[in-house]
């Protein structure tokens, strides 16, 4: 398996943002998680290795400033702090990278709403959080690749009365096949998941967080974010506008508490 790598969004270079946004603490803290992994280039990769990364950006999302992380005693103490009793919110959760999310702010006192198709996952994976952590868990069954369905899960999110501090945008799938072998129903699906309902998500919840001057956004891309990929074109290009999409949000937002970070895995065993 290849290594995870992980990247800031923003591939130009950009000015210290101020003590209220996270995006440097992200830069440097995914900088040093890929150095990590680089050094373990046997195993392959797992989420569980970002969890310092994932504390960083919550963290400063939540208005702690960076210093705040030391020393080692008052770490827990803060980071109880700024998880606990917040609910965040993992699309594709029913296992790989999204439950690995989920269980890594479970573990941090963090609620969560897990998101997925498979109901039944979705509950086993609820259960495993409340038994070993104490937190609640929502699961709502929701088909993502259908019209309008982001706007009908924040709906059902807001009718249980929960209030979304992190928004984890994971689901999303790829398809690899010649011109001549593309499913163009099927590549319509991928966008409607990979692009519009992240789309959609990101922008409703963005707004309310605003509205509370806090808030956090993480948006899966990938690797190949970063230049298009033959055979895998829509996939590689839907990749492409999740990053482009969240480096003008994190510029937009950044100075009014609310940021918004893109993690960039490879291959990774789920």
């Amino acid at each position: 398996m290849s290594r995870v790598s992980a990247k800031h969004v923003g591939r130009r270079a950009a000015p210290e943002p101020p003590a209220t946004s996270c995006s440097g603490s992200w830069h440097r803290a995914l900088r040093q998680g890929t150095r990590h992994l680089a050094a373990s280039s046997r195993h392959a990769s797992r989420l569980s290795r970002f969890s310092g990364c994932i504390d960083r950006a919550i963290l400063r999302g939540l208005g702690y400033p960076s210093g705040l992380l030391a020393p080692a005693h008052d770490d827990a103490r803060i980071m109880l702090k700024a998880y606990a009793d917040h609910w965040g919110l993992v699309t594709g959760a029913s296992s790989g990278i999204g439950a690995e999310f989920a269980r890594q702010l479970a573990a941090r006192g963090m609620h969560c709403v897990l998101v997925a198709r498979r109901e039944d996952r979705l509950r086993e994976l609820a259960q495993e959080l409340e038994a070993a952590h104490g937190i609640r868990c929502e699961i709502v069954s929701a088909d993502l690749s259908q019209p309008r369905a982001g706007r009908e899960l924040l709906a059902e999110v807001s009718r249980r009365g929960i209030e979304v501090e992190l928004l984890v945008n994971n689901a999303g799938f790829g398809m690899v096949s010649s011109l001549e072998e593309t499913d163009v129903g099927r590549a319509l699906e991928l966008i409607q998941v990979n692009v519009t309902c992240l789309t959609e998500l990101t922008l409703l919840v963005a707004k309310e967080m605003v509205h509370r001057g806090h808030g956090g956004i993480i948006n899966i891309g990938s690797v190949v974010s970063f230049q298009p990929v033959g055979y895998m074109g829509a996939y590689a290009a839907s990749k492409a506008y999740v990053l482009n999409f969240s480096e003008a949000l994190w510029a937009e937002l950044r100075p009014r508490g609310v940021t918004v970070t893109t993690l960039c895995p490879g291959t990774t065993r789920t």
